[in-house]
């Protein structure tokens, strides 16, 4: 599974890429959504995006996530923060919420989920 993580900072970025990468996964990453944009923009391809809710730049994570699910309907998306949870009407659609310290288990488990029903 190719997995995209968006978040700003570095520690949390780097241990979320570790756990995924030692899951299996294939992970790219971006420090916030103008930089996972131009990514996409670039051709990026990926089953699954996990992004942060608050970074800088001129978009946040759900606005992230509901790009995403306008351009490509089939892609698994996770969002996830430890200030602010999104209501429910401002994800998108088939989108997941994971409460920051992320559980790895969990996230893994809804990634999979995702993928799957992509298929």
């Amino acid at each position: 599974m190719r997995v995209l993580v968006v978040e700003d900072v570095f520690l949390q970025r780097m241990a979320l890429v570790a756990a995924l990468e030692e899951a299996g996964c294939e992970v790219l990453q971006a420090s916030n959504a103008d930089a996972a944009l131009a990514q996409f923009d670039d051709g990026l391809r990926v089953h699954a995006v996990v992004t942060d809710v608050q970074m800088p730049g001129s978009l946040d994570g759900v606005a992230l996530a509901g790009i995403a699910r306008q351009r490509w309907p089939d892609m698994g998306i996770v969002v996830v923060s430890g200030h602010s949870q999104p209501q429910a009407d401002e994800l998108p659609t088939d989108a997941r919420f994971i409460a920051k310290p992320v559980p790895v288990s969990r996230l893994l488990e809804t990634l999979r989920e995702l993928v799957r029903t992509q298929s």
